[in-house]
């Protein structure tokens, strides 16, 4: 006899599932500064309390990374919202784990700086023959860099 498993309190869910919670953080993650420049990255473990609502009350980084991703962890977390089914007119506290990730956005390849045209030119000029009354001039310019 097969019988439904009857659950007295319903947790929690994100709207949309795992996917659609990962595809928020990631739209709201924004990389701190410090955190590029020192080229850091890995999780963040977020520990969140939520009320009866779905609404999250606190949010607390359990393990620190530092340069500013344990704030910008627990400020996504903040932004997120659970749906709760409702639990026969108990208000109940849930508390939840949530994993950050952060990962380093791939580098653009440096582009060469422009080189700036340079250019050498060469003048030669001799002196007045005596048989011709003609000086004789050469001139030339060399381009450099492109």
């Amino acid at each position: 006899m097969n019988q439904k498993k009857k659950t007295f309190l319903h947790k929690p869910f994100y709207p949309g599932g795992n996917e659609a919670m990962d595809a928020f953080i990631k739209e709201q993650l924004q990389y701190p500064e410090a955190a590029l420049k020192a080229r850091k990255e890995g999780s963040i473990k977020v520990k969140l309390t939520m009320d009866h609502k779905g609404k999250i009350l606190d949010a607390e980084a359990v393990n620190s990374l530092g340069f500013g991703l344990d704030e910008e962890a627990v400020r996504v977390v903040k932004l997120l919202h659970f749906k709760v089914a409702k639990n026969h007119r108990v208000k109940v506290t849930f508390h939840k784990e949530l994993n950050i990730h952060f990962h380093l956005p791939p580098q653009k390849p440096k582009q060469p700086e422009q080189a700036q045209s340079t250019q050498i030119q060469y003048t030669y000029t001799e002196a007045k023959s005596p048989l011709t009354s003609q000086k004789k001039s050469y001139s030339y310019q060399i381009p450099m860099g492109d």
